[in-house]
């Protein structure tokens, strides 16, 4: 400290200037910073808190003259009294938690299998991570082609196998499902990317410490690479619940919310009330309980994670 001061003094006198005070890294890059973050805030603040603003009014869309009415929470009394909100509540859960298990799982295992020393890894690689460069419309549009009852590539390889050939949008009880199987299809080379990157930040030493201990592969697994890899999986796990809460694109293009409503989700729910039954301050409130819920529920998983890590 008193060599830094001293060589302060030395420039000072040297140049016949006074010294400058110098500014910290920490401080120099929150300062550059500062105007992207401003940007963003107001980009991201502004609609939502226009939208928060717009949920405790009533407008009249066929008579632009009578101004908006205050009604406090009226909106969100009449959300809760919506007798399909908890149908596509009760979907949307449903639906994260098998999804995202699944692609859990399936990531997890794809990654642990290109950990292995294969030959033509990169190509494998890039051929397993070409679902995620497809966008979720043009995904969807293919595999509702693959599930059509009459002429799907699907249905025709079951009944060629000589088993039955179900209906895969149709029946409300598979409906979901055949969903989920195309969010796992698009969704699970992220996850894959994840672990991949993950599992190459794992020490070396522990694992051959352990080999040479006499511990198999599963026991390497699970005691050395998974806790390596806590704050991957946590991160990986936000942002696949976070992402597949607002699903709307694909379960629009497959089934637009039907049979009935079996596959209806917070998502194509709110789009329904807003541009056909014109409820704009309605589908405003349920973007709000459904914010408030992702944002519940990622403190729900951080601490739950966070605590098994500390135990």
């Amino acid at each position: 400290m008193s060599r830094s001061i001293q060589q302060i003094k030395l420039n000072s006198t040297q140049t016949g200037k006074p010294a400058r005070r110098q500014i910290s890294s920490r401080k120099f890059g929150v300062l550059m910073a500062l105007p992207c973050v401003i940007a963003l805030l107001a980009l991201i603040a502004f609609p939502l808190g226009s939208m928060l603003y717009n949920t405790f009014f009533k407008v009249n869309r066929f008579t632009p003259d009578i101004p908006a009415r205050f009604v406090g929470f009226e909106n969100y009394v009449d959300v809760f009294q919506d007798r399909y909100i908890g149908t596509a509540f009760s979907n949307t859960i449903y639906f994260v938690v098998v999804s995202v298990g699944l692609e859990l799982l399936i990531g997890m295992g794809v990654a642990l299998l290109l950990y292995q020393p294969l030959r033509g890894r990169v190509v494998i690689r890039t051929l397993l991570l070409s679902p995620m460069m497809i966008a979720p419309v043009v995904a969807g549009l293919q595999w509702r082609w693959l599930f059509a009852d009459q002429y799907g590539a699907l249905n025709a390889f079951l009944k060629g196998l000589g088993l039955p050939a179900p209906l895969w949008l149709a029946d409300p009880n598979i409906s979901m499902f055949s969903i989920i199987i195309v969010d796992v299809w698009i969704s699970y080379p992220f996850v894959m990317l994840m672990f991949v990157a993950g599992l190459a930040g794992v020490p070396e030493e522990l694992l051959e410490a352990a080999h040479i201990d006499g511990a198999g592969y599963w026991r390497r697994v699970w005691w050395i690479m998974l806790p390596s890899m806590r704050s991957i999986i946590l991160i990986t796990i936000l942002m696949r619940v976070m992402d597949a809460f607002r699903v709307f694109d694909t379960i629009y293009v497959l089934t637009r919310g039907g049979p009935g409503v079996s596959t209806e989700s917070i998502s194509t729910y709110t789009y329904r009330t807003a541009f056909t039954n014109l409820k704009f301050e309605s589908a405003g409130a349920m973007s709000v309980l459904a914010v408030l819920m992702v944002a519940v529920l990622s403190v729900v998983l951080v601490r739950v994670l966070r605590g098994s890590e500390v135990a």
